[in-house]
């Protein structure tokens, strides 16, 4: 078994950021999705519906990934930064590797 003693800070917050990103782009398409249906809906009863729920779609698709994005790589440098600090107390995490 080997252990994990350390983990670079900067390489888990870039990896982190990249993956909420992803999960944001995901989520800012549905929510554009959303936006756009909502507005369409809507557009009998305004003429600005369907307008102000394409634009705000198009800014969720912009905005939540970098948000997300920018989230995960604060949230990864902290907890990078925590589990470098603890691990050597505690003990790290395990691992155990086999040739196949």
């Amino acid at each position: 078994m080997k252990t994990l003693q350390r983990i670079d800070v900067l390489s888990a917050a870039k990896m982190m950021g990249v993956v909420y990103a992803c999960i944001g782009l995901v989520g800012g398409f549905m929510f554009a999705f959303f936006s756009l249906v909502m507005g369409a809906a809507y557009r009998e009863y305004t003429d600005v519906g369907f307008l102000f729920g394409a634009v705000f779609g198009v800014l969720a698709v912009i905005l939540i990934p970098l948000l997300y994005g920018l989230m995960g790589f604060v949230g990864g440098a902290i907890m990078a930064f925590v589990y470098n600090v603890l691990a050597p107390r505690v003990g790290g995490v395990r691992f155990e590797f086999t040739d196949s």
